[in-house]
């Protein structure tokens, strides 16, 4: 919290434990991603991860907000095939109201943008569900393409709004790396997601000393080493 006041107000700061990566976007994006995973990808789960501002739309010319608001009005419940399906159906209709003979120009236009903004999140999305591994016959995946799929998802759509997003990106990038060298190991999907999410938790980033300038955060056990004049 203390971070996120001093990013917001400009203010120089320095941590003397680091920050935990789950904290910065990157981490909160992918730790969302593993609950939408974890949900049978239930439509509300993605519609708050695009609402928090943690994740990026990379390829489609809409903002995550704004696709949010389309999933709403899509009707999207759970599942690989919901968004696709629900989607499509969406924009099959808004096409269908844009050919009306009594509506004005700018009307149909808008609808036909709208329209096009549905096919456009549905292939962003399909392509997304895509690339999670699906459970073979005996319910386990590979943990390695789980984690690769995480990597890529960390490195493309997770959102970055300072240097700290981007150290946390790449130290996650690192984290997720490591998983791939398990070969060939599987797993129940709910085991590797725990997998995943573990390497976020574990994870701090940002460590430093006290800088001239900065306010200084620690804990109350080494307030004192800063040597500042004055101590909240």
């Amino acid at each position: 919290l203390i971070w996120e006041k001093a990013v917001r107000f400009d203010w120089p700061i320095t941590v003397a434990h680091g920050l935990p990566v789950a904290l910065t976007r990157p981490g909160r994006a992918l730790r969302a991603l593993v609950e939408w995973i974890d949900d049978d990808f239930a439509a509300g789960r993605l519609r708050r991860m695009l609402q928090s501002g943690d994740v990026r739309i990379e390829g489609v010319d809409i903002s995550p907000a704004r696709a949010a608001r389309v999933l709403v009005k899509a009707g999207a419940a759970w599942g690989r095939q919901t968004f696709r399906l629900a989607l499509t159906r969406h924009a099959k209709a808004t096409r269908r109201s844009a050919e009306r003979d009594d509506m004005p120009a700018d009307q149909r236009d808008g609808l036909n943008t709208r329209a096009d903004e549905a096919d456009a999140l549905a292939q962003w999305i399909d392509t997304l569900v895509r690339s999670v591994p699906e459970s073979d016959a005996a319910g386990t995946v590979s943990v390695r393409d789980l984690a690769a799929c995480a990597k890529t998802f960390v490195q493309t759509h997770a959102g970055r709004a300072s240097a700290l997003d981007g150290i946390a990106s790449a130290t996650l990038a690192d984290a997720l790396a490591e998983l791939q060298a398990l070969d060939d190991f599987r797993c129940p999907l709910g085991h590797a997601l725990q997998f995943i999410d573990e390497r976020v938790s574990g994870l701090t980033i940002g460590a430093d000393r006290p800088r001239p300038g900065h306010l200084h955060v620690s804990t109350l056990s080494s307030a004192g080493y800063a040597g500042r004049p004055v101590v909240f």
